[in-house]
């Protein structure tokens, strides 16, 4: 059952929330203390509002902009739009998609749960726990995404209910106070979670609160050299979802994309053709307008336009780095008609609708390859190379037909080496690519446009400026130096 159900009801939640643009962050009287949060089924709207806000709050282009373009993977596709800024890795404070509000609009709602569930008497005390570790996954998620993409980032916490609150215009919090607020989140996600997992996987289960804790503090170890103890955090919260019975690798790469149901999946962002059928999926389709009818979804699937596709270097470099990879035409097929030649994915290709795809593909977020990834990862760290390469040839076994692909390595910078790239051609399109080089400390080796830029933006160039309309929203902030 989709959220076009359960939705019903919380549509004012949408509307309540449209006057929170850029940090300006006024009080709503739709969600005061006294008119709405007085039932259990109040916070259960609240609750699906969430994901939906969640989905909806990222226009098509953000997930690719943030996560994808900049990485040389991505190139622009027959109608390139706005891509060539993120491609160059040439951001400016004036471009749309650098703009961390939508995340703020997420915040926001997930502050109204977390301040105002303990107001509400539940049937059962589980049931607010639940509620309450969700809104606390979802708002880790953000401020994990807006740390790594903006750096020093405002904090907002409070539920806004008056237009004096001491919150309304916060200044950027430094890095290490944002990751403090991040582990006291998914801490408390993990605390209150309980021991059974939602049936819906664009809910957080227990396993996708162990997947986002295990995912920020391999950040904390790799990136930010945090060496108390963070590589065991992220140890133990693999473990708890490889141990899992819910979910198990897909034997067909393809069916990871076709099946928005498949066991692999353990969280994603739910599209509907009811709701929301323009997952960004249908960037790296072909455009409508381009490709010869008789072509048009038979074989190449068509959308409104062909803004980027995955590059010339993503093909030399990934994607045709191992002959017979049963990965390869699912990520990515090339045909060439009357001299143009056309490329496009299969990942995220929606569904027909008549005679119109509509892109209703669930955006994956984590998946169990990911859990076998991470381990070898953590193993890597720890000097375990022979049982890392393990959990690499479980995930690679589909890909290439063998048991064990991999045989040995010699040190651990070659099986750091095989485990970034296959885990760029594993996840290509699915929006991990970015952060992979930055985590694995590749980002200036492999990203062409970064090349010998280490200093660049007064060594501020991995990430974004602050957009331009946050400074007229929010008089306390300041621009990222370098981009004075």
């Amino acid at each position: 059952m989709g959220f076009y159900i359960r939705s019903v009801g919380i549509t004012i939640i949408f509307f309540m929330l449209q006057g929170c643009q850029n940090l300006d962050i006024k009080p709503d009287s739709s969600i005061s203390n006294e008119s709405y949060w007085s039932s259990e089924a109040d916070a259960e709207s609240a609750l699906n509002g969430l994901y939906l806000r969640m989905r909806n709050s990222f226009t098509v282009h953000n997930w690719m902009y943030w996560f994808e373009c900049r990485t040389g993977n991505i190139s622009g596709g027959l109608q390139p739009g706005g891509i060539q800024s993120f491609i160059d890795n040439a951001l400016t404070p004036n471009l749309t998609d650098a703009n961390w509000q939508p995340f703020y609009t997420v915040i926001s709602l997930a502050n109204a749960i977390i301040h105002n569930a303990d107001r509400i008497t539940f049937s059962q005390p589980s049931r607010k726990d639940d509620v309450k570790s969700q809104a606390y996954f979802v708002r880790a998620w953000c401020y994990y995404n807006l740390v790594r993409l903006w750096g020093e980032v405002p904090i907002v916490t409070a539920f806004i209910d008056s237009d004096n609150h001491e919150q309304l215009f916060p200044t950027r919090s430094g890095i290490d106070e944002v990751f403090q607020l991040i582990k006291e989140d998914i801490g408390l996600a993990d605390d209150l979670s309980p021991d059974n997992t939602p049936t819906e996987k664009s809910k957080a289960s227990r396993a996708a609160i162990m997947m986002l804790k295990a995912d920020i503090y391999l950040w904390l170890a790799r990136v930010l050299g945090e060496s108390n103890g963070a590589l065991q955090v992220a140890d133990r919260a693999i473990n708890e979802v490889l141990s899992s019975n819910t979910y198990q690798l897909a034997e067909n790469y393809e069916n990871i994309f076709t099946q928005d149901d498949n066991n692999e999946i353990i969280f994603s962002i739910y599209y509907d053709l009811l709701e929301n059928s323009n997952q960004y999926g249908s960037l790296l389709g072909q455009s409508r307008s381009l490709v010869p009818q008789a072509y048009q979804n038979n074989p190449i699937p068509v959308g409104s336009n062909h803004t980027m596709q995955f590059s010339n270097l993503f093909y030399e470099r990934y994607r045709n780095r191992t002959s017979n990879d049963a990965r390869a035409e699912v990520i990515s097929q090339d045909m060439e008609i009357s001299g143009t030649n056309f490329r496009w994915t299969n990942k995220f290709m929606g569904e027909m609708n008549g005679n119109i795809r509509v892109f209703t593909s669930d955006t994956r977020i984590y998946r169990l390859a990911e859990a076998y990834l991470f381990k070898a990862e953590i193993l890597a760290e720890q000097g375990q190379f022979v049982e890392a390469l393990s959990y690499i040839n479980s995930v690679v076994k589909r890909a290439y037909g063998m048991d064990d692909f991999y045989t040995s390595v010699s040190n651990k910078e070659e099986l750091n080496n095989i485990l970034l790239e296959e885990r760029i051609i594993e996840f290509a399109g699915e929006c991990k690519s970015w952060f992979d080089m930055i985590r694995f400390g590749e980002v200036f080796n492999r990203v062409p446009s970064l090349a010998g830029r280490e200093k660049d933006k007064q060594g501020n160039v991995l990430y974004f400026p602050v957009h331009v309309n946050s400074f007229s929203a929010n008089p306390n902030i300041k621009q990222t130096p370098g981009y004075e």
